[in-house]
């Protein structure tokens, strides 16, 4: 298979509570496939602390031969997330709704 096309993509959000912060960038990745056929192929840079979560990203071409997709991931759930700060960094529980 041909290498995926890659594309470098800044998202950052600030401005929430913790939690609905790492809900709302999670839909911005959701939102990349849906509505650009990109996916999550390598984390370049994440910086994450309680006011604000910023990454730069390589974002793949989503390629049907390259990938399967088994279930789609349709937003993550309010419901049931967490995070917290741990003394190595942070940790987080999340409810993907698909």
């Amino acid at each position: 298979h041909p290498q995926p096309e890659l594309k470098d993509v800044a998202l950052s959000k600030s401005g929430e509570e913790l939690q609905e912060l790492l809900k709302s960038w999670l839909d911005e990745l959701i939102s990349c496939y849906l509505t650009q056929h990109l996916v999550l192929h390598r984390i370049k840079f994440l910086e994450c602390t309680e006011e604000a979560l910023k990454a730069k990203l390589l974002m793949a071409s989503f390629d049907d031969l390259r990938y399967e997709a088994k279930d789609k991931i349709k937003a993550v759930s309010s419901q049931g997330l967490k995070v917290e700060k741990t003394r190595n960094g942070w940790k987080a529980f999340i409810v993907f709704d698909a």
